[in-house]
């Protein structure tokens, strides 16, 4: 089978940009003072939370993250639940977190969701 000549090159950059954003964001609650998220881009600034999004003090660099549940993903994304319960169980999605409102719901980061279908979708194109 013959891939792309780009395909190296697009693995990489997703690759690269999910880990940014996990070390990014790793130990962040929205609890913590912002001192524990450190800017990996510019490596001075903090990032501070403001709704949905992350923004750095010093650099102004934004990550945006997004807790859904499979279901709410599923009717995002397009991608079948079944589909998506499987890669949760493959664990190829982050490890999901409980819903502070109902503790029998898990969360899951859509960025990542997003992020594995496009990785299955250039797999089997």
């Amino acid at each position: 089978a013959q891939t792309l000549p780009q395909w190296d090159e697009l693995v990489w950059g997703i690759d690269r940009c999910w880990r940014n954003t996990r070390a990014a964001t790793r130990g962040v609650r929205d609890d913590d003072p912002p001192r524990h998220a450190r800017c990996n881009r510019c490596h001075i600034g903090t990032l501070t939370p403001s709704g949905d999004v992350w923004t750095c003090t010093d650099c102004a660099r934004i990550i945006s993250i997004t807790a859904v549940s499979l279901p709410d993903a599923a009717r995002l994304t397009g991608i079948p639940l079944r589909t998506l319960q499987a890669w949760a169980a493959r664990s190829l999605l982050d490890r999901g977190v409980a819903d502070p409102d109902d503790q029998r719901r898990t969360l899951y980061d859509l960025g990542t969701i997003r992020r594995v279908a496009a990785e299955a979708q250039l797999r089997s194109s």
